[in-house]
């Protein structure tokens, strides 16, 4: 009895400040942003799963659309690892490899006439074809091409798929990389949108990380335009949100409670009726997704679509107690990342909104980007962590250890992550460049 309660009160409590963080917020206070349109602009939207680019930014892409804007419209991957969809779209209790691809090409024809509504001719929807549920194990495990993912979907580590920017693609990192990297070159783009970071789904927070290498990649190559490309992000999933969930079209779109604070500068785009409207048909093609989170999907209709930019820090901030598991586990629920040089060393400290607990397993990752060898070498290291304070984890890696040939390091990468001791994540930060002092 007395657990149920305790869980009752938590969970209570939980609901209780996530909307009361939310009531707190305005419209008023989120500056407006015209969109970037008209027939000298050129945007490219880039979307993990076939529904994430009408759910953050169709309605954009309508008016881009009218405006003659033209549009790019890729996805990285065609969703083909959700189970439960698949059974109810098959009709079949166990599903195959074999199953799983043909219910990524029923979400390619989905997002097709998804992009159809929104204006955006199919010559310019792209379909990459890499693993869902992959691109975190791309990005951290199976960067190179000699160590590909295998997918537990498909059961391959290369595309399956006839509808693909490259046929039969190694599901590698570096791969990825070069494939968004060719994908860019030919859009041009003069504005990027990709999903944030900080988004709870580990294929949304990787696509942010590939897409700023590709184009980082694109610009070492010369292609003097790409520095003037803004990157704008947008979230869709983040703890219990958005507020309210179901279909309000009438309401404002805010950022996730904890978010609107940090370090992302937000904007929101108001948009048309007939935009709103283009976006909720757009969302009624993706019937295997609407027949099982209809309420979630259609909390994206709201009067303006949400996106931010993020500068150059020397740190990351993390929003806390805006998930149920990370607001009842205080002690696994990160607040801030930050990292400076020491002589040959790097000192990486971690801040949580409560002592370090031995029930929670802690993980600070780095990324390090090394050029002036060859060849050009990312190389992800696991850096230790030890309390050092209350609420504070630290850890040192040396200087070597990132570039032991003595190449330049142009960038890192800082990511951390809690669980319990089993494989449950309770909090992901989701990998950011930061400005080493």
């Amino acid at each position: 009895m007395l657990p149920s309660v305790v869980a009752g009160l938590v969970c209570g409590g939980f609901y209780l400040n996530v909307h009361r963080q939310a009531a707190a917020m305005s419209p008023e206070k989120l500056p407006l942003s015209a969109p970037p349109l008209g027939p000298e602009k050129r945007l490219l939207v880039l979307a993990p799963h076939c529904d994430d680019e009408t759910l953050g930014v169709g309605g954009l892409i309508a008016e881009a659309s009218a405006s003659k804007t033209p549009v790019t419209v890729a996805f990285l991957t065609n969703g083909d690892g959700f189970r439960v969809a698949a059974v109810r779209t098959l009709h079949k209790p166990v599903i195959s490899p074999a199953d799983f691809v043909k219910f990524a090409e029923i979400r390619q024809r989905e997002a097709l006439a998804a992009q159809r509504e929104l204006g955006v001719p199919e010559a310019r929807v792209v379909f990459l074809g890499y693993p869902d549920r992959g691109l975190l194990p791309m990005w951290e495990a199976n960067w190179r091409d000699d160590t590909p993912f295998r997918s537990p979907f498909t059961g391959v580590s290369r595309s399956p798929y006839a509808r693909c920017q490259t046929r039969e693609a190694l599901y590698s990192g570096e791969t990825l990389v070069r494939d968004l990297a060719k994908l860019i070159s030919r859009s041009q783009p003069t504005d990027l949108y990709v999903t944030h970071p900080a988004d709870d789904h580990p294929d949304h927070s990787a696509t942010a990380s590939f897409a700023q290498a590709a184009l980082d990649q694109v610009i070492r190559g010369g292609a003097a335009w790409a520095k003037k490309t803004k990157v704008h992000y947008y979230i869709v999933h983040r703890g219990d949100w958005p507020l309210p969930q179901g279909h309000h079209p009438d309401q404002p779109l805010l950022p996730p409670p904890g978010m609107a604070a940090l370090d992302t500068h937000w904007e929101r785009v108001p948009l048309t009726a007939a935009a709103r409207d283009a976006k909720n048909k757009a969302l009624s093609h993706y019937t295997s997704q609407l027949a099982l989170t209809s309420r979630f999907l259609m909390s994206f209709v709201r009067t303006n679509e949400l996106f931010g930019s993020l500068a150059l820090h020397t740190d990351v901030r993390d929003a806390a107690g805006d998930n149920l598991a990370r607001y009842a586990n205080p002690a696994a629920d990160i607040t801030r990342i930050s990292v400076h040089r020491d002589g040959t060393a790097l000192k990486l400290r971690v801040r949580l909104v409560s002592d370090p607990s031995s029930s929670v397993r802690y993980a600070l990752k780095l990324r390090s980007e090394a050029y002036g060898g060859e060849p050009e070498r990312s190389t992800l290291t696991e850096v230790p962590l030890k309390a050092a304070s209350d609420g504070v984890l630290e850890g040192t890696v040396p200087l070597d250890k990132l570039a032991p040939s003595g190449e330049n390091i142009e960038k890192i990468w800082v990511a951390a992550e809690t669980f319990w001791h089993s494989p449950l994540t309770l909090d992901r930060t989701g990998y950011r460049v930061l400005h080493v002092e």
